[in-house]
């Protein structure tokens, strides 16, 4: 019966969530979104309450493809969180003007989640990653010409919504929710 109830649960907030993800976007071709949260092997190594939900697309005749994720498994969160403070660490900028290297980092702050924006024009790869308290929202293309294609598909994330839903998640009834800060 309790693999049946959390099977029940994981499917409910699975769906949630992938409804932050971005729907149809007009010239590309959506997957069905996946999670972690629908695969019973997720019991005793992640709980109802870490996920990670994605999101691919693709234009075949252009061969390019995009990847968005959201997620608040805490190790993925921490590493990516680690490198994205290594980027904003004035050294490490120095570092990469010195080096001049084909990859641009910068900051970035949308809708209270901040992160960074990498671009790497020679490759064609890049990718967005922003945080939010526990979360993390990860936009990664590859085969894009054009670093502003990503900023469509960050657009279409329903951010507010995320928020909401994710801090009605984290509350606990052993552990009262945080304030915001005034």
């Amino acid at each position: 019966y309790i693999h049946k109830a959390l099977s029940g649960i994981r499917k409910i907030i699975s769906t949630q969530f992938m409804n932050f993800l971005p729907g149809e976007l007009e010239g590309w071709e959506r997957t069905q979104p996946t999670s972690n949260l629908d695969s019973g092997e997720s019991i005793g190594i992640v709980s109802t309450q870490n996920y990670s939900v994605e999101v691919r697309f693709t234009q075949k005749e252009q061969n390019q493809k995009i990847t968005v994720t959201i997620s608040n498994i805490a190790h993925i969160v921490q590493i990516a969180k680690a490198g994205i403070e290594l980027y904003k660490n004035p050294f490490f900028q120095k570092m990469q003007q010195e080096r001049q290297t084909e990859e641009k980092i910068e900051t970035l702050i949308v809708k209270d989640f901040e992160g960074a924006k990498t671009t790497n024009a020679k490759s064609k790869r890049h990718e967005i990653v922003l945080f939010y308290q526990d979360l993390m929202i990860q936009i990664r293309g590859t085969g894009i010409e054009d670093p502003a294609q990503l900023d469509v598909f960050l657009n279409a994330i329903d951010f507010e919504g995320l928020k909401d839903f994710s801090g009605k998640m984290s509350q606990n009834p052993e552990k009262p929710a945080e304030k915001p800060e005034a």
